[in-house]
């Protein structure tokens, strides 16, 4: 079993919703071990060190308080390859489709988000991976581009590129693995001086897989992955606006399945254990997610 699915919320309110944050989909490794680098959310893919693979993700994120909620629900088809064989580069594009409602207003809205772009480099951990027999040690980076194709925050291509960064290492040793990662999003300025406030996410996971077919590839993995996730002030004409922004503390219990040959299936719900938002209408009430990846 490689490691976890971490889980981190990769985007604010309004920016390619859906549950954010960093967790998502979980990626074999060529032979089929069991990893939990997935991120929640839209950007989930771009860390997937898996060198081939597509997958097909949902989302639902609700936000707000009890009397005053959104729920915001978001698709993802994504897809992977490595550019150069036998280099550990690989690129990625993502396309997400959003439908966003307000519960209590009874007012709705949808369309594509912006699609994204990125590439990955991993790093393994040759020692470890002979030391203890399994693939799941290494190191990845990552950087991407958001293109604004989208049609959900504003006209599409009417705005600025928007940039993503991160890193993620994993380690992996008989049942055991675990992940930590960073990640950082760069929402760039409008024209106006206007944009939303830029996004930094911590994090980490355990996970345990009990019953692994190495030849197979089937297996079942219990995983519980942490976030801290920081949104930093939105602009207004080039002034931050002292009424938004905030953080927040994520536990992301998941359960992987695999019944082998390239196929994974993931579900994960992501709860709120501490929030310090200025306005109590961005803070998360909950998360869920599921997942099919298929990998070669």
């Amino acid at each position: 079993m490689q490691p976890f699915i971490g889980v981190l919320r990769l985007l604010p309110s309004g920016v390619v919703p859906g549950l954010c944050l960093i967790v998502a989909a979980i990626a074999l490794a060529p032979t089929a071990s069991a990893h939990h680098e997935a991120i929640f959310g839209p950007q989930s893919s771009l860390l997937y060190s898996s060198e081939r693979f597509v997958s097909v993700q949902a989302f639902t994120r609700q936000l707000g308080t009890s009397s005053q909620r959104t729920q915001e629900t978001t698709g993802v088809l994504s897809g992977g390859f490595n550019l150069v064989k036998g280099v550990p580069l690989a690129f990625t594009a993502i396309l997400p489709y959003s439908s966003i409602n307000e519960l209590d207003a009874g007012s709705s809205t949808s369309g594509f988000e912006d699609s994204i772009l990125g590439l990955r480099y991993r790093y393994d951990l040759a020692g470890l991976i002979e030391k203890w027999n399994r693939e799941g040690n290494f190191i990845l980076g990552m950087a991407g581009v958001e293109i604004p194709s989208g049609v959900i925050d504003h006209k599409a291509w009417n705005a600025p590129f928007d940039y993503l960064g991160g890193v993620l290492g994993s380690l992996e040793r008989g049942r055991w693995s675990g992940i930590g990662y960073a990640y950082y999003r760069y929402n760039a300025l409008y024209r106006s001086g206007t944009n939303k406030g830029n996004n930094l996410f911590l994090g980490g996971g355990l996970a345990f897989t009990p019953n692994e077919d190495i030849e197979t590839g089937k297996l079942i993995s219990y995983q519980l992955g942490w976030s801290y996730e920081r949104y930093f002030k939105d602009a207004i004409s080039g002034v931050r606006d002292p009424q938004t922004g905030g953080e927040e503390v994520l536990f992301h219990p998941t359960i992987v399945y695999s019944p082998g040959r390239g196929l994974l299936f993931f579900g994960l719900v992501s709860i709120p254990v501490w929030r310090d938002f200025h306005d109590t209408l961005a803070q998360d009430r909950f998360r869920v997610g599921t997942s099919v990846v298929y990998s070669w």
